[in-house]
């Protein structure tokens, strides 16, 4: 076969091979299947495709055992793919649009080097809350106290295109210790439909007006099983909160959400912001991106 181009890229990343990590593809014709493969084959959380639909750029993703309908990094990294590929050499403005979904909204991108860039996405639509999670169960699954569980904090489930567990505990020595049961957990995700549980602690006890800073890990009983960055989750947290009645309470405008994410030595840094928009509150996805691995994929999987 021709040669297609495939890119790695490191996303809400501090550094290079930092953040989490999507394999970008061009091709139209590629099977959720083939995706799939390629998520495996490179042992990433997400593989994403990208393609032109008349100046928009489509994004699909999968991880190595499912398709998925919403991936923040990759919608980043996607983005620095096009930029790279295609803005940067034509010297045509670094900002597009985007479909997730069926989704259409926009994209911004600004070149640091050539192989890295911050990326801000404009989430498709408000991640809204959908359901409640089990105090019980859940600190049983995570192995840890329920004394440890924040009830001043949102514990629910909410819906940013992926069904989020927000799970929110009272320190950051809890959050570190938690210690997941996947055997567990994979009855809970079957019976509450979740694409992973998004564990959070405030990671200090002030904030700067407007800002807050939380630490947080993401956990799935599938694939990799836990992740050092989440954009979808990290929508769903910073929208869970920034509707909280008891931190407007606090803070009545809590406007930045900046979340420090993973365990061990490869962390991933995000950013959420709600702005004004013609159409009222717009939700904004930031990080950095690094282009770590570029080159042709051979052969596609059958």
């Amino acid at each position: 076969m021709k040669g297609v181009n495939l890119d790695l890229y490191d996303v809400f990343a501090p550094r290079p091979f930092g953040g989490n990590q999507a394999v970008v593809i061009d091709d139209a014709d590629i099977s959720d299947g083939q995706l799939m493969a390629i998520a495996e084959e490179f042992r990433v959380s997400e593989a994403v495709s990208v393609t032109d639909d008349g100046g928009v750029l489509c994004l699909r993703f999968a991880a190595a055992d499912r398709p998925i309908a919403s991936c923040g990094h990759g919608a980043l990294a996607g983005a620095a793919h096009e930029s790279i590929h295609h803005l940067i050499p034509a010297e045509r403005p670094l900002e597009g649009l985007y479909r997730m979904d069926g989704k259409t909204s926009r994209w911004f991108a600004t070149v640091i080097s050539p192989d890295h860039l911050d990326v801000t996405v404009a989430w498709p639509e408000m991640p809204m809350h959908c359901g409640e999670l089990p105090r019980k169960e859940i600190s049983d699954a995570l192995r840890i106290s329920p004394n440890h569980l924040d009830d001043r904090l949102p514990f629910a489930i909410y819906d940013s295109g992926n069904r989020n567990g927000l799970v929110p505990l009272r320190s950051l020595e809890a959050l570190e210790q938690a210690s997941p049961d996947y055997d567990m957990l994979k009855s809970l995700f079957e019976e509450f439909q979740l694409v992973d549980l998004h564990i959070y602690s405030l990671a200090n006890g002030r904030h700067a007006t407007g800002s807050m800073n939380l630490r947080c890990r993401n956990v799935f009983p599938f694939g990799i099983l836990e992740e050092p960055a989440t954009g979808t989750a990290s929508a769903s947290l910073a929208s869970a909160l920034f509707g909280f009645e008891p931190i407007r309470r606090l803070d009545s405008a809590v406007l930045n959400f900046r979340f420090d994410q993973g365990i061990g030595p490869r962390r991933g840094e995000l950013v959420v912001t709600f702005a004004p928009s013609d159409n009222g509150i717009v939700l904004l996805l930031s990080g950095s991106v690094y282009r770590t691995l570029c080159g042709d994929l051979r052969h596609l999987p059958p």
